[in-house]
């Protein structure tokens, strides 16, 4: 059986998620919940490919699709699995919470 953790940054981003649109934190729950745990892996229809270059920040870390605009980046470890973020794929996607655009001002 696999198991996994998640980075608080991930929790953020699915709770950022799921403010703008439930259906699609869904998808990143069913996932987790369905796909990792029942059947111990991403489908093919997620579209799981490493990213980064040998030497970079990301090289070692794998990205997956749980929706056409919903990336989920995580890393595997033994049978471990990590979900460190996710990010929408297109930039302005999701508008700012009121906390974070405070950040900006």
């Amino acid at each position: 059986m696999i198991e996994y953790n998640a980075t608080d940054w991930f929790y953020n981003d699915i709770e950022r998620l799921r403010r703008y649109s439930p259906d699609w934190a869904e998808s990143v729950y069913d996932l987790l919940d369905y796909h990792l745990l029942e059947y111990g892996g991403v489908p093919e229809s997620c579209d799981p490919h490493p990213l980064g270059h040998d030497r970079g920040c990301l090289s070692g870390y794998m990205e997956c699709h749980a929706e056409p605009n919903v990336l989920v980046v995580y890393k595997v470890l033994r049978g471990h699995v990590l979900f460190v973020g996710h990010c929408e794929k297109q930039i302005g996607c999701f508008p700012p919470s009121t906390a974070e655009s405070t950040l900006f001002l």
